[in-house]
């Protein structure tokens, strides 16, 4: 858009000077080849919209019914299907209750529901590595990882690996060596799960809002939005285009979204859910993202444990309503919910990764320690 708007400029200077014709005659070039290329890319962008507005329930069940029935409608081969929830910068219980200002009355609550819906909480949990990359690699190669991985080489890293063909990680081949269907909620900005690229994975993404601004939605033009003298532009945008707010679905909305809440139950079925929240961009007591808010407080602020609280009672609200969902629905599920890593708000990044061995014990639980619970079918050995 750009190249277009200082082309149009140029060919307009162009006329106004008539002795200016070689210019001219490229301008009027740069302008055809950019239309061509904007309405090629529109196309392309409705053609993927139009795939993702087709999954919809039916379609989804089609897809998963696979099991064969007898005679009396009750399935012979179905597996319980299984729901991998992962929480992005969730902590445990234990290291609210430590934070003074805040009331962990909340997530005490959230416990106890679910510990009386027959999950077992782990409460003394803690992450295998510091950052959401190796966490998910580590899952998908069912082991820790064995080589060095920076970001030179991020290309091994999730998600680019279920994009890229060849063979597929070693958890979604031995999901299909026991014919399980693996699908992917990803959140909606940088572990987007695309439809028309991804190879090793299906997606489960609920449709735009808007068509035309979910193309705007992407970390870049966020990060531009927010960090910029047209933050303003973030409450016009919600306003014209009638928008909750200008953020992308998270993992939890777009599983549900996707089927319209309604779940297959016993379909042999692996759902990873990978939610953002309550990762920054922390969101505000009303479950909502408030740019201009943010930017009138200190920029450390942002960073601060009463917005990153906020955030988690907003998203144990979301996954109370996805677990009742299942308990409802499919019950004999195996469900797990993990925080991929805890949080932090004294160490930066350049600290974790130039002087970690350096870094107090009680800075390395406030990262490593996590929310962890599972649920097993009725009659499987319950945990301990």
């Amino acid at each position: 858009l750009i190249i277009l708007s200082v082309s149009i400029f140029l060919a307009c200077l162009c006329l106004k000077k008539k002795f200016f014709r070689f210019p001219l005659v490229i301008s009027f070039l740069v302008v055809c080849s950019q239309l061509i290329l904007i309405s090629s890319d529109l196309r392309a962008y409705l053609n993927i919209d139009s795939e993702n507005l087709s999954l919809d329930t039916s379609t989804l069940q089609e897809e998963q019914k696979k099991t064969p029935m007898s005679n009396n409608g009750e399935s012979i081969t179905s597996k319980n299907n299984a729901y991998y929830i992962v929480l992005d910068s969730l902590t445990s219980l234990n290291f609210i209750e430590k934070q003074e200002e805040l009331n962990s009355e909340p997530y005490k609550d959230f416990i106890r529901k679910i510990t009386g819906d027959g999950y077992f909480h782990l409460s003394q949990s803690n992450s295998s590595y510091n950052f959401t990359h190796f966490t998910f690699t580590s899952i998908f190669n069912l082991d820790y990882i064995d080589v060095e991985y920076t970001i030179k080489n991020s290309r091994k890293f999730y998600p680019h690996f279920l994009y890229i063909k060849g063979d597929p990680p070693k958890l979604v081949k031995e999901l299909d060596g026991i014919n399980y269907d693996f699908y992917l909620s990803g959140n909606g900005q940088w572990a987007n799960c695309k439809k028309s690229k991804i190879i090793h994975a299906k997606c489960l993404n609920k449709p735009p809002e808007n068509i035309f601004l979910s193309k705007l939605i992407n970390d870049g033009f966020l990060t531009f939005i927010r960090n910029s003298l047209f933050i303003p532009l973030e409450d016009i945008l919600v306003s014209r285009f009638k928008i909750r707010y200008f953020q992308p679905f998270d993992g939890i909305e777009n599983f549900l979204g996707s089927n319209n809440s309604i779940l297959n139950p016993n379909s042999s079925s692996f759902y990873l859910i990978h939610n953002l929240s309550p990762h920054t961009p922390y969101l505000d007591s009303s479950c909502k993202f408030n740019s201009l808010a943010n930017l009138s407080e200190d920029k450390k602020k942002n960073f601060s444990l009463i917005p990153y609280y906020h955030s988690v009672k907003c998203v144990l609200n979301d996954l109370t309503k996805l677990l009742d969902i299942i308990n409802e629905q499919d019950p004999d599920a195996i469900v797990v919910i993990q925080g991929d890593h805890g949080t932090t708000f004294t160490i930066s990044q350049n600290e974790w990764s130039n002087n970690s061995l350096l870094i107090e014990k009680s800075e390395l639980q406030q990262r490593f320690s996590i929310f962890n619970a599972i649920k097993v079918p009725r009659h499987c050995d319950q945990p301990k």
